[in-house]
């Protein structure tokens, strides 16, 4: 059996594959640092989770974070490709069929961070939806 948190990410993860700007580079839950030739590039990372209101005999509800960090390297127009990035992940997740469990996707935030001490400026967007799921009591399988 597979945690929802895990079938959240994955599901996110293949949402998110095949977009224009990333297109295959997308990953779950990567620690290692790219390489300049890996950009740009997506990592979806699950973070925070709380009980939900409205939970009975039947089901939990859950509200999950679910962080996706953009990343690129360009010396023009860092901004304006971060933002592409964001356009294709907003819309490729209000679109997508979601699993059975999982009730609503919501945008939550995005935290944009640009680096320019590097040999090339490099850009770390932050974008956090919340998931809605329920699950049986005690039983955090989706």
């Amino acid at each position: 059996m597979t945690h929802a948190r895990t079938t959240i990410r994955e599901w996110v993860a293949a949402t998110l594959t095949g977009l224009p700007a990333t297109g295959t580079r997308v990953h779950s839950s990567r620690v290692h640092r790219y390489a300049a030739h890996q950009l740009p590039a997506l990592n979806v990372l699950t973070g925070r989770e709380e009980a939900g209101e409205g939970g009975t005999r039947d089901s939990d509800y859950r509200e999950l974070e679910v962080e996706i960090e953009a990343l690129d390297k360009l010396t023009q127009g860092l901004d304006a490709a971060l933002d592409q990035m964001a356009l294709e992940i907003e819309g490729a997740l209000v679109s997508a069929t979601r699993p059975a469990n999982v009730l609503a996707i919501a945008y939550e935030r995005a935290e944009i961070n640009i680096e320019g001490d590097a040999d090339q400026p490099s850009g770390l967007m932050r974008i956090v939806y919340s998931v809605l799921y329920r699950v049986p009591p005690g039983h955090p399988v989706l």
